[in-house]
């Protein structure tokens, strides 16, 4: 081998060693950040070591990434566990979270002022269930929420979500559980909303919803459960519903006005 191949390979070699140590360096940021940003936020009754990977609640993958948060209500009274304001979490910090299961945490509950549900979670693209029901949250519908394409499970019922459901729902085609029950949600249903053709579970009930039914929502003949009742929903059903062929329960005739 002449010197100048030796020097291409000692080259190659030196580039590789590099890009190892470079990705090597960044997994080990991003593990310190994930640490530090939980270390601020997660419930100190949680923490049974100092590896946050470890702690009650919060699953890791192979590399030590957090991939999973959960308030594990089954083993853990919730409700009585002090929890910041979510919008306290540095949720940036998590980009390989795919599941996030906090119901019933009531963040904040002592802390004065709106309890809204932090825009940033719309850049959890890895996110496939997100469950945030009962915890007193504010605001608008999180337009953010519709970055999140590979959304399986949308729960963010039990709190005081205003405004109308926007109409690039329709982009969460990968949903088969959308519950936005029991909040404040006004304005017509989208037509959009047929565009979720994996939906099993559809849930709106409790809410100010109003205006007719959109003949689209006949193309989710997927759906197992729909529940619109409790709303102001007027107008005559669409004929298109009679295409669900799968439905078990379909609750819609309090405050349906023909």
């Amino acid at each position: 081998m002449n010197s100048t191949s030796l020097l291409t390979l000692s080259f190659i070699c030196t580039m590789i060693i590099l890009v190892i140590t470079t990705i090597s360096s960044g997994d080990d940021y991003g593990r310190d950040r994930e640490s530090e940003a939980l270390s601020n936020w997660w419930p100190y009754c949680f923490r049974q070591s100092s590896n946050h990977c470890n702690w009650t609640g919060i699953t890791c993958d192979r590399t030590g990434r957090v991939v999973q948060m959960s308030s594990l209500q089954e083993s853990n009274d919730s409700s009585n566990t002090y929890w910041h304001r979510l919008d306290e979490l540095d949720v940036l910090a998590f980009p390989y979270l795919t599941t996030i299961q906090l119901s019933g945490c009531r963040f904040g509950m002592h802390n004065y002022g709106e309890k809204i549900l932090p825009a940033e979670i719309g850049t959890l693209l890895n996110l496939t269930h997100l469950y945030l029901s009962d915890n007193s949250l504010q605001g608008e519908f999180p337009l953010s929420l519709l970055n999140l394409t590979k959304l399986e499970v949308l729960d963010i019922s039990y709190n005081t979500i205003k405004g109308a459901i926007p109409s690039g729902i329709g982009q969460l085609t990968r949903l088969k559980f959308l519950i936005l029950s029991n909040n404040q949600i006004n304005g017509s249903l989208p037509s959009s909303l047929g565009q979720l053709t994996s939906l099993e579970s559809l849930n709106l009930s409790s809410n100010e919803i109003s205006g007719s039914l959109p003949s689209r929502l006949g193309q989710l003949t997927s759906l197992v459960n729909l529940d619109l009742s409790n709303n102001h929903i007027s107008g005559s059903l669409p004929s298109s519903l009679a295409n669900f062929n799968e439905i078990d329960f379909f609750e819609i005739e309090k405050q349906f006005h023909q």
